[in-house]
């Protein structure tokens, strides 16, 4: 019996030693896959068909990974609904390496740009619609480049990067970068950023934004920006610019108010005698309340009214029911 129970020990001491390698082994692993999904459910009160329909906007997934203390990756899919064909597209939004220390963070790679980063993560409701930078193209979320940002103080921090400016759906074909700066500020509540950035192509196109917010403990946040875009897209002479103001109201943890309020404009050419871009020129209205009932799943009842600068286009109201689920 004793000759039995010792080869028994035997055996289970290497499954024993495996096991706790395992054990290890996952403990020290630093991998996370994620997603999040976008989808409503629309009706316009406007036409006079009062079309209506549910739409899946964007899922992304992902997955990221430490290979050591300050090392990492990133790897992301951004499958979204064409905005003009029914069907779906699917893209790489992230592929780049990354290296971190205290206050210096470096990516290489496709990443997400720091042109409206700051006014997104502020307006809050990137499920229901885009911030304002984001929407009226006035920049990339996503470029193939190098992108660093340094933090001076713990309240004051400066960003640079260099991209290929076409962003992450198009491959660089030419020999023109984007380049930019940008400067922010968070100081008891009080959060403001200045960016910039320059493209060196013939036409020199260039866009800047400023952004202003203030958030009253978890109760109110108010957030303005303003955005110019010259030579917009490497066009010559033809410039835009305009205006967002947002601002979010907690009822509670789970339900809070929000509204918003853009307004884009752009200039007239010589010899003409409307602006450029007066079909997308205009102003928009957002608001609505949104509940989460649980952590990471959002449920929004909103308005959206878009109002052309052209006044022979028709004013477009539209009811929307929102939901992001993340993960």
């Amino acid at each position: 019996m004793k000759k039995l129970n010792v080869l028994l020990l035997l055996l289970l001491i290497p499954l024993l030693i495996i096991a706790q390698e395992k054990k290890e082994e996952k403990k020290e692993s630093k991998g996370k896959l994620y997603g999040k999904v976008f989808a409503n459910f629309h009706k316009s009160i406007t036409d006079a068909d009062h079309n209506s329909a549910f739409e899946l906007k964007r899922a992304y997934f992902g997955y990221k990974y430490d290979f050591s203390e300050g090392w990492g990756a990133n790897i992301k899919l951004d499958v979204a609904t064409g905005s003009s064909e029914p069907y779906q597209f699917m893209y790489v939004k992230n592929a780049y390496v990354k290296y971190k220390a205290e206050k210096f963070n470096v990516r290489f790679g496709l990443a997400d740009s720091y042109t409206f980063k700051v006014q997104e993560k502020f307006w809050g409701y990137r499920y229901i619609y885009k911030s304002f930078m984001d929407a009226n193209k006035f920049g990339n979320s996503s470029d193939l480049g190098v992108y660093a940002d340094y933090k001076i103080t713990d309240f004051l921090s400066i960003d640079a990067s260099m991209m290929n400016g076409e962003g992450y759906k198009k491959i660089q074909a030419d020999l023109y970068y984007r380049s930019s700066l940008g400067i922010s500020a968070n100081y008891n509540g009080l959060i403001t950023r200045v960016y910039a950035d320059y493209t060196n192509t013939e036409t020199k196109e260039t866009n800047v934004g400023a952004f202003l917010g203030y958030k009253f403990k978890k109760l109110l946040r108010i957030g303005t920006e303003f955005a110019y875009s010259a030579n917009n897209k490497s066009a010559d002479g033809k410039d835009k610019y305009g205006y967002s103001v947002y601002s979010t109201f907690n009822i509670n943890k789970k339900i809070n108010l929000f509204g918003r309020y853009d307004n884009l404009m752009s200039n007239t050419l010589t010899g003409a005698t409307d602006p450029w871009n007066k079909k997308k020129n205009g102003s928009a209205v957002i608001a609505g309340i949104e509940y989460r009932p649980i952590k990471k799943v959002n449920l929004a009842l909103n308005y959206q009214g878009e109002i052309p600068e052209d006044k022979t286009a028709e004013t477009e109201s539209t009811l929307y029911f929102n939901v992001q689920v993340s993960f």
